[in-house]
C-alpha cells in the first residue's frame, strides 16, 4: 500500500490506496480518486456541477464527465478538434451570452462581439434565442435536427436519455443495422460533430449534408490510415459499413483457390 502525506498549516494531504484524502483537525474531509488527476479527468468533479447547470439536466453524472474527458485524449480525435473540445468542455469557449461580461464597455467591444443572441436561430428563424452553451450545442433547432440527422445518417442511435435532445457530453450508442453496442465510435462521432458546431458558430450554417459527408470523410480517412485498426472493426464489426462506404474486408481464401495456386 503507497502512503505519502503532506501537512500545510494543518491541513493534511495524505495518498494512501489509490485515493487523495484532505485531512483537517484529525478528520478526512475530503476523498478523491487519483484517477481525477489524469489529465483533463481531474476536472470531473468541478465540471460535473458545471454541466448540470449548463444543460439543465439532473443527468449528468461523475461518471458521465470522466468518459467525457477520457474521450478527448483518443487518438482518433484530431489536435484540432481536441483543442476545441477540450476548451469547451473546460467552459473557456465564450458563448454570446457572456460578450456584455467579457467586453463590459460597449465603446471598446468590437463589433462581433455585441452580438447575444444565436446566429443561427437570427440569421434563418429569424428568432432570437440568447446563446448559452445548452441553446448552441442542443436547444437551437437548426442544431439540434443536424446533429441528430448526421447520427443517424451514420447508422447511428444514443440510447433512451432524460434530456429531448442529443447533448454533446459522453454517452452509449447503438449500431441501427445491428444493434449492437457502439459506445466507442458514438462518441467520438459526436464529438467530431460538436467540434464543428463550434468552428461555425457566428459565421457560417451548418449544412446537414455537408457536414454528414465531412464525418464520413473524416472517419474514412482514419480507416485508410488504420486499415486493420478499431475504427475500421467498429465500422464493419457492427454492419455500419455501408452507411460510411468503407473497403470491405477481404474475402478468406477458400481451400480450392488454394489448391489451384499451388498448382500453377
Amino acid at each position: 500500500m503507497l502512503y505519502y502525506q503532506i501537512w500545510i498549516s494543518g491541513i493534511g494531504i495524505v495518498c494512501c490506496s489509490g485515493r487523495i484524502l484532505v485531512v483537517l483537525g484529525g478528520s478526512v474531509v475530503h476523498s478523491l480518486d487519483i484517477l481525477h488527476f489524469h489529465p483533463h479527468v481531474w476536472q470531473c468533479s468541478l465540471s460535473q456541477t458545471s454541466w448540470k447547470k449548463a444543460l439543465n439536466t439532473d443527468e449528468v453524472s461523475e461518471e458521465m464527465m470522466r468518459n467525457t474527458f477520457k474521450s478527448l485524449n483518443d487518438p482518433n480525435l484530431s489536435a484540432e478538434y481536441n483543442d476545441t473540445l477540450v476548451r469547451f468542455f473546460t467552459r473557456k469557449t465564450t458563448f454570446n451570452y457572456q460578450n456584455h461580461k467579457v467586453y463590459p464597455n460597449q465603446a471598446s467591444r468590437p463589433e462581433w462581439a455585441h452580438r447575444l443572441g444565436c446566429w443561427s436561430c437570427e440569421t434563418y428563424l429569424t428568432n432570437f434565442q440568447l446563446e448559452t452553451p445548452l441553446h448552441a450545442l442542443v436547444e437551437c433547432p437548426i442544431i439540434s435536427h443536424v446533429r441528430n440527422e448526421v447520427l443517424r445518417r451514420c447508422g447511428l442511435s444514443r440510447l433512451p436519455q432524460q434530456t429531448t435532445n442529443t447533448h454533446p457530453l459522453w454517452g452509449q450508442y447503438l449500431a441501427l443495422p445491428s444493434n449492437k453496442n457502439c459506445t466507442f465510435l458514438g462518441n467520438i462521432l459526436n464529438n467530431v460533430v460538436s467540434a464543428e458546431f463550434l468552428k461555425a458558430r457566428n459565421n457560417k450554417k451548418i449544412d446537414q449534408n455537408v457536414l454528414d459527408r465531412k464525418v464520413k470523410d473524416y472517419f474514412l480517412a482514419l480507416v485508410n490510415a488504420k486499415p486493420n485498426g478499431k475504427i475500421f472493426k467498429e465500422i464493419n464489426g457492427k454492419g455500419l459499413g455501408v452507411y460510411f462506404q468503407t473497403p470491405r474486408p477481404p474475402e478468406p481464401a477458400s481451400p480450392q483457390s488454394n489448391i489451384s495456386s499451388q498448382r500453377t
